[in-house]
């Protein structure tokens, strides 16, 4: 399984979750930070989980029982909020990675997306421009060599060219 996978844990409110590798920026923040910059929803730190095995062998997570304290290599197992603006996609190609939502030379981040990845997006930041590119904001999903305080954007549709996995 990898950062972005989506697991259903039958019997539990809400019943998807997704995995989320826990980053070298994510070091001394409580699980309130967590849910508020990957969820979204703070109030639903209380139902992040601990990923301690690959299903199907059992147990494969657990209850984190001091939501003050996080290990820095956790797998955490975010929940999904029906009502969250997040979403996920997987890039189908190599993409760049910008600092707005347009085509120009001073916003090239240093990396690109790689095909295959899974990034989070806030689905109310979907935009198209004047040129017909569709662009994403993909802050919450740190790309490497990430800065502080920088919104990221990802072009996931160009025209007719679609590179995203489902099609945003």
């Amino acid at each position: 399984m990898a950062h972005g996978d989506r697991h259903r844990i039958p019997g539990r409110k809400p019943e998807a979750y997704r995995e989320y590798k826990l980053q070298p920026s994510d070091i001394n923040k409580s699980l309130r930070q967590i849910a508020r910059e990957q969820i979204g929803d703070e109030s639903l730190f209380n139902l992040i989980l601990q990923k301690i095995n690959d299903p199907p062998k059992t147990p494969w997570f657990q209850e984190i029982a001091n939501k003050d304290r996080i290990g820095n290599n956790w797998t955490l197992l975010l929940p999904e909020s029906p009502t969250s603006d997040y979403a996920t996609f997987k890039l189908k190609s190599t993409v760049n990675i910008r600092t707005s939502p347009e085509v120009k030379p001073g916003n090239l981040h240093a990396s690109q997306g790689i095909t295959g990845t899974v990034w989070t997006y806030k689905k109310s930041s979907l935009r198209t421009d004047a040129n017909g590119m569709r662009w994403a904001d993909v802050t919450t999903t740190p790309p490497p060599n990430k800065v502080n305080g920088v919104t990221y954007w990802i072009c996931v549709k160009d025209g007719s060219i679609i590179y995203t996995e489902p099609p945003l």
